[in-house]
């Protein structure tokens, strides 16, 4: 009884896994559509300019700033904490603001701790710095000279939160995207990702490489499941945000795609599932039903052979498992009788005749 069920058992569920492994698997050899391949490349670029746009604001923002406190006089030392604190609730993307005095002392601060050891020596013009990894944290410093008390050349300065730097990467989902600078590491993702660590696929590393001078698409090699669009573009033109030599890159798998060929695989894998959950009922059922109450019943003929009479066999059932139970009930107490005259007769035989 075990062996047919065991081997059926394992037929079927070999079945499902093949299913599962190799169906929709099949190359059918043609090319991935232009179309698809030229929209990803357009919406990772767009994606770029949405990235050099987004951090370009916080410049000016710090630059509409300084020119505020200077249309309005010269600057109160007193209230510039006030003002930065509340220009950074205003706007929300930066982590810390600061303004250095011509000596290059902090004369306020505003959330985390300033850089001041960062800025350049003199600052003339608004800009920022290229992502810098302090310690174990990603800075971008940003600047705008500010007009101080009798004219002198202050700076005011903020690092910029690299989870702005995101918002513009999700208009690519589902596909991962990445910021990366001009060396191919990484600055910023959509996923969990280390500061400045390098992608981990050589497909990944070599658009990471090209992102910053130039745009591009590649299609990698494989089983549909496996093969992704990977598109690249630079963060480039106007603005400091362009002049870094950023890019972006993004890996839309072709399984997310609507393709024949994926069209194939899911089909496969509903088939394999469908086969596998009922593999898995119709077993269950057959073993809970069939094979469990035969060994028991196997068990208690067993026990009945080697001359066990004390306790009944209960098997409480109204199909023909429960009519075998309930004979070999009417056996045991037939074998009980019996062994009960058995012994009356041979206690009769031992007592002897009566006189």
């Amino acid at each position: 009884m075990w062996l047919p069920w065991c081997v059926g058992l394992a037929l079927l569920l070999l079945l499902a896994g093949v299913v599962l492994t190799f169906g929709g698997r099949i190359e059918t050899g043609r090319r991935i559509p232009t179309s698809i391949t030229d929209a990803q490349r357009s919406l990772t670029s767009s994606t770029a300019q949405q990235v050099r746009k987004g951090v370009n604001e916080g410049v000016y923002d710090l630059q509409q700033f300084a020119d505020t406190l200077s249309v309005m006089g010269e600057v109160d030392t007193d209230a510039l904490p006030e003002a930065l604190t509340r220009l950074q609730e205003v706007h929300g993307r930066y982590l810390s603001l600061f303004v250095l005095d011509e000596a290059g002392d902090v004369v306020a601060t505003a959330g985390g701790d300033p850089v001041p050891e960062l800025l350049p020596g003199a600052v003339e013009a608004p800009g920022m710095l290229d992502a810098l990894l302090v310690g174990e944290t990603e800075v971008i410093l940003q600047f705008a000279p500010l007009e101080g008390p009798r004219g002198a050349p202050w700076v005011v300065a903020g690092t910029y939160d690299p989870r702005f730097l995101t918002f513009p990467l999700e208009t690519v989902a589902p596909a991962p995207a990445w910021i990366v600078n001009e060396r191919g590491e990484v600055i910023a993702s959509t996923a969990a990702f280390a500061p400045f660590q390098r992608l981990d696929r050589k497909v990944l590393r070599t658009a990471a490489r090209n992102a910053g001078a130039s745009a591009g698409v590649d299609v990698g090699a494989g089983t549909v499941e496996a093969r992704e669009v990977v598109a690249w573009a630079p963060v480039s033109g106007l603005g400091p945000a362009g002049g870094h030599g950023w890019g972006v890159v993004t890996a839309r798998s072709l399984s997310t795609i609507s393709l024949p060929e994926t069209h194939a695989r899911r089909q496969a894998i509903a088939a394999g599932l469908v086969l596998l959950l009922l593999t898995i009922a119709i077993f269950a059922w057959l073993y809970a039903v069939v094979l469990r109450p035969l060994r028991a019943l196997g068990g208690e003929v067993e026990r009945l052979a080697y001359g066990d009479l004390r306790a009944p066999v209960e098997i409480r059932r109204e199909d023909e498992i429960g009519l075998m139970g309930r004979s070999l009930e009417r056996i045991r107490l037939l074998l009980v009788r019996q062994r009960a005259r058995r012994s009356t007769v041979s206690a009769e035989e031992t007592a002897g005749p009566k006189r």
